[in-house]
């Protein structure tokens, strides 16, 4: 389910994402990317684009992040079970 909400997030965010398992990548790898993310979010550049879109930032710490991840792995996983949902 995962992949699911990977390549939902790519095709929302029209980004290209490379899966990297966590369970094997060392904390310090991990929390490289989070850092920039919550460094892009702190510019002043995105401070201005979120005052004039009216969005709020969503910086997550790694812990928020696996259980968003497992929340989605969750919601999709029933999805994808319901007998009408047909894959083309």
């Amino acid at each position: 389910m995962a992949q699911v909400a990977r390549e939902l997030l790519k095709l929302r965010a029209g980004i290209d994402l490379l899966n990297v398992p966590y369970k094997r990548t060392p904390a310090a790898v991990q929390q490289r990317p989070n850092a920039a993310v919550r460094r892009s979010l702190d510019s002043p550049e995105s401070a201005a684009s979120r005052q004039r879109t009216g969005s709020l930032p969503m910086a997550f710490s790694l812990d928020d992040g696996r259980r968003l991840v497992a929340g989605e792995v969750e919601r999709w996983a029933r999805f994808t079970k319901d007998p009408g949902v047909q894959i083309e």
